[in-house]
């Protein structure tokens, strides 16, 4: 089993599981250790109060680890689909995102499924919340937002630079809250104050293929097909110590 102690820095691997940073090294956590399957396709921390959940999308399967204990979920716990893309969680909600079944949404042991056809997309690609509660979810067919109002399609009229949306991320609180979106092959897009504004290559970007989108002490760091760049001052910038990813 795991120890989620140790749970501070962790990857996904293509092939090999999850890796976990503990004690100055890497140590891989694959199938014997309860994963559903090596190949990992998502990762997420969900706190709420001083207990911390886990969670391991594969393409077999969930992994979710509670104080230790590992528990495997899939189409027979009530998931839509086997093939987990995109993992996220609030308090007590949590959120999952498949390849092609739509998405999964769980308040204590109990699933609730979203379809495809009520989301452009079936294959969920990526999952945010922000400080409203509010929940945003990245499909191959464009953006969605939950909110207490109910489920909206492109929250703006313009909307990302892109219907394929892979990976979504949320800077600030109240006035300055920012909704950045990549796509898979258009950018990113920022949303802020209703309205959307893409950046490509001409800001900074190494690529217009966003895979993944991170904040980490208030920056925004983006990863491209051409490497990892951050935002600073208005413009996205490279790392001199990251040149070589």
């Amino acid at each position: 089993v795991f120890s989620l102690g140790v749970w501070l820095l962790r990857g996904g691997t293509f092939d090999r599981g999850a890796a976990v940073r503990e004690q100055g090294a890497w140590r891989l956590v694959g199938v014997r250790d309860g994963l559903a399957d090596a190949f990992v396709t998502a990762l997420a921390t969900v706190r709420h109060g001083d207990e911390v959940t886990v969670l391991i999308g594969t393409q077999a399967g969930l992994t979710r680890v509670d104080d230790g204990r590992t528990t495997v979920l899939g189409v027979e716990q009530g998931l839509p689909d086997d093939h987990v893309a995109a993992v996220a969680g609030l308090d007590e909600e949590l959120v999952v995102g498949t390849f092609g079944g739509g998405l999964a949404l769980a308040a204590g042991d109990r699933w609730q499924n979203v379809a495809p056809g009520e989301l452009p997309s079936g294959h969920v690609q990526a999952l945010a919340h922000d400080d409203r509660g509010r929940l945003w979810i990245g499909t191959r067919g464009g953006l969605m937002e939950r909110s207490s109002d109910g489920w909206a399609p492109r929250p703006a009229a313009d909307g990302p630079p892109g219907p394929r949306i892979t990976a979504l991320a949320v800077t600030g609180v109240g006035a300055t809250r920012t909704l950045w979106a990549g796509t898979f092959e258009h950018g990113l897009g920022r949303l802020a104050d209703g309205r959307w504004t893409a950046l490509g290559v001409d800001d900074g970007l190494p690529s217009p293929e966003i895979n993944a989108l991170v904040v980490h002490r208030d920056v925004l760091w983006v990863a491209t097909n051409a490497g990892p760049a951050y935002l600073a001052d208005g413009a996205f910038h490279r790392h001199p110590r990251l040149g070589e990813l």
